[in-house]
């Protein structure tokens, strides 16, 4: 997995890994780094576990966004005795154009100036500790310095996380055309360079 500076969080050596780097301060301590292809079935998990059947993607999509568009893809991890323990992931892929639209989030295309994020997920014994809200800048920040040709980060949300979008940076577009199970979703987006 690549790891890159983020210059908004501390530089710390892991073992086993060339470097990794803090997304949450005090008691608990957490790292994020890129995927793996051995993280897939935990990620899947709590993919299935966060979003309605109808919305979550499957094991398939999962694994193929991780050997497709590793750059878009990064895990937060915990430290604990029995191993390393995933507790939450973003992953996104590139698209042509500057609209997130179905067929924009359909398939990777490397070459694409458009990083549509298809899921921003912790797990539920993680959440309200601001691991989403540090790993979300943190993504921002690592897609910037792994995929430099981007222009533009979107997605879509429900209604309930627009103001949590909105805390990283993300600017409301409007309702999305996107239909993906029942509720209906808003778009949102960062046009890139974003101060780091």
């Amino acid at each position: 997995a690549k790891l890159y500076n983020f210059a908004v969080f501390k530089f710390t050596k892991r073992k086993n890994m060339d470097s990794c780097y803090t997304i949450v301060e005090g008691n608990s301590s957490a790292f994020f780094r890129g995927v793996e292809l051995s993280d897939v079935e935990k990620i899947s998990e709590l993919e299935s576990a966060s979003y309605p059947e109808d919305e979550a993607a499957s094991l398939e999509s999962i694994a193929s966004r991780a050997k497709t568009a590793s750059d878009c893809f990064i895990v937060a991890v915990k430290p604990s005795p029995s191993g390393d323990e995933i507790i939450g992931f973003i992953n996104g892929t590139c698209a042509h154009g500057g609209e997130l639209t179905h067929e924009s989030m359909s398939a990777h295309m490397p070459e694409g100036e458009l990083l549509c994020i298809h899921s921003v997920c912790v797990g539920a014994n993680n959440r309200r500790q601001q691991i989403g809200s540090r790993m979300l800048k943190a993504y921002i920040s690592y897609v910037q310095q792994a995929v430099p040709h981007l222009t533009r980060t979107s997605l879509i949300c429900k209604e309930y996380l627009v103001v949590f979008y909105t805390n990283a940076g993300f600017s409301m577009v409007g309702p999305s055309p996107v239909v993906h199970g029942k509720d209906p979703w808003f778009e949102m987006r960062i046009d890139f360079p974003f101060p780091q």
